[in-house]
């Protein structure tokens, strides 16, 4: 595990660069100058670049969003999000065709041109569709008696992002993956779809073609449970971006002491660490 200051240090070394969105090219508010700079120079050297998220919602909606952001389309090749996962699963309507809905309005593409209808009793709901919290309702004891009560009737509970938290603006808000895990820890059937789940990287490799080598990938990620666990096991090499969800714990001071801390915690060692993605 290396600490680098730069991305130009381990150019050369790798065909495709798997970049993580929430963390690590925004807040979402807006982009961080520095990482645009950084994937600017990784077309300037021909590197094909992959956006990878656990947004919970289509593909063109993250590509969309990224691009008023500051996100210019010409900076990657492909994108790929647990949201387009999730929707693909739901044309089939395996777990049934009515879902008791724990998302936001700007999540509801992820039913669009499925069969499944948003059921907002559930007592006659096949399942829970949990995208995250919306504002009104975005703690986690808001859902604690829904969630007791689909226990109770055996739902199973679809997460399209299993990210824990988030932090919108400076601002720490829970994911859908902190609802999914309480769901379990009551006894709930959960089902997940994103990263650190090996599917969503099958995806992602299918749609890249032509990638050999043992060096043939690198995920940039600012998580350890999603990005850097997702990205070993299955198969490529992990950057840790110290200044998303861990900054309080890292930053300003980032040190070797503090990664080797975090790295002992949740079992996972990245190949490289940086403070912010940067060139």
């Amino acid at each position: 595990m290396q600490i680098i200051k730069g991305v130009e240090q381990i150019v050369q070394d790798y065909q495709l660069f798997v970049v993580d969105l929430w963390g690590v090219m925004h807040d979402g508010v807006a982009c961080y100058p520095e990482a645009l700079e950084c994937l600017t120079q990784l077309k300037k050297h021909q590197k094909r670049v992959a956006l990878l998220s656990n947004a919970p919602r289509r593909t063109s909606d993250v590509i969309h969003r990224s691009e008023a952001l500051g996100l210019k389309r010409d900076l990657f090749d492909l994108a790929f999000s647990s949201g387009e996962m999730t929707w693909h699963y739901l044309q089939k309507a395996p777990l049934g065709k009515r879902a008791f809905p724990i998302m936001t309005d700007k999540d509801r593409s992820l039913i669009d041109d499925t069969p499944i209808e948003l059921e907002e009793n559930i007592a006659l709901a096949h399942f829970i569709l949990c995208s995250g919290p919306d504002g009104e309702r975005a703690n986690l004891k808001d859902w604690e008696e829904v969630l007791q009560e689909a226990q109770m009737r055996t739902l199973p509970m679809l997460c399209a992002n299993p990210d824990l938290i988030v932090h919108r603006g400076g601002k720490e808000e829970i994911c859908a993956g902190t609802l999914a895990q309480h769901y379990e820890s009551l006894g709930g059937k959960v089902i997940y779809y994103g990263k650190p789940h090996p599917e969503i990287y099958r995806h992602l490799m299918q749609r890249a073609e032509n990638l050999a080598g043992d060096n043939a990938w690198i995920a940039f990620g600012d998580s350890f449970r999603t990005d850097i666990k997702g990205a070993l096991g299955a198969g490529g090499k992990g950057l840790f971006v110290a200044g998303g969800i861990h900054s309080k714990e890292l930053l300003p001071h980032f040190t070797p002491l503090k990664l080797e801390s975090l790295v002992n915690k949740y079992g996972y060692r990245p190949d490289f660490a940086l403070d912010y993605l940067r060139w």
